[in-house]
This record gives C-alpha cells, sequence and structure tokens, in this order.
C-alpha cells in the first residue's frame, strides 16, 4: 500500500489513510476490524457501474412494459387470451434465465479467477454476463421449443 502512496500521493494517500486507521495492528491484508468507511473501496468506477446497471434495469423493464402492453392491445384485438399468455411466458423465462444465468455465470466466474485475486472481481463480472445472456437466450430457445 505504501508504494502505491509513493508512486500517486494525490491520489492514494487519503484512501491508505483511511484502510490504515481502520486496521488493528498495522497493516494486514484482511482483517479488519469496526466500521469501515465506504470512501475506502467505493470509487467513481464503482458507482458508474451501478448507475450503469440500474440505467439498463429500468430500459429493460420498460421493454417489458412495452411489450406486455403491445401483447394485451393484440389480445383484445382478436378476442382472445394468447398473445398476452405468450407474452408473459416469454418475459417471466427470459427473466428468470437472464437472473438465474447471471447468478451461475458469477459464480463460475470468480471461480476462475480466484487464484488471482482481485481479478475474480473482474471474471465475476465477465461470468455474470455472460451468464445473464446465455440463460435469457437460452429460456427464450426452451420457450420455442416447447
Amino acid at each position: 500500500m505504501q508504494r502505491l502512496v509513493e508512486s500517486n500521493p494525490t491520489r492514494y494517500s487519503a484512501r491508505a489513510e483511511i484502510w490504515s486507521t481502520a486496521q488493528k495492528g498495522g497493516e494486514r491484508e484482511v482483517l479488519f476490524r469496526g466500521r469501515i468507511d465506504p470512501r475506502a473501496v467505493d470509487t467513481s468506477g464503482m458507482r458508474s457501474l451501478r448507475y450503469g446497471g440500474r440505467l439498463l434495469q429500468v430500459v429493460a423493464a420498460a421493454m417489458t412494459v412495452y411489450d406486455m402492453g403491445s401483447a394485451t392491445t393484440e389480445s383484445v384485438r382478436v378476442s382472445s387470451p394468447r398473445p398476452i399468455a405468450v407474452e408473459t411466458v416469454r418475459h417471466v423465462s427470459g427473466w428468470s434465465g437472464a437472473v438465474l444465468g447471471a447468478k451461475a455465470g458469477a459464480g463460475v466466474g470468480s471461480l476462475v479467477g480466484i487464484e488471482s485475486g482481485p481479478g475474480a472481481i473482474l471474471t465475476g463480472a465477465v461470468g455474470g454476463l455472460i451468464g445473464g445472456v446465455a440463460g435469457y437466450f437460452g429460456a427464450d430457445w426452451m420457450r420455442i421449443k416447447i
């Protein structure tokens, strides 16, 4: 940690101070006592990822609402519940597949990167993204086959 502070004191000194005051008995890698200030780990990159993820969720929810509204209109037009039922099954299976795939992918990705330490975060995120996409399209493919 000291090398980071020496290499770029403006960027790392405040964070290093927060980390070192939260640790008992000097610098230790994983043993923390008490509350850790969120500013110690919450970087601008992490905030950007969090807000980007929220934005994508809102867009996906809006698309679901639009699709369900279109299916409802179609059901009324043809006087049949079939269009709304098909769209409901499509969205429920797609969302379920995406969530389960993302969780499984993140778990597998984290395990793959566990040896690299911090790399596990990256491999977990990539695994979650791949798993989520595969889960969504896999569920959609299964729905078509059934």
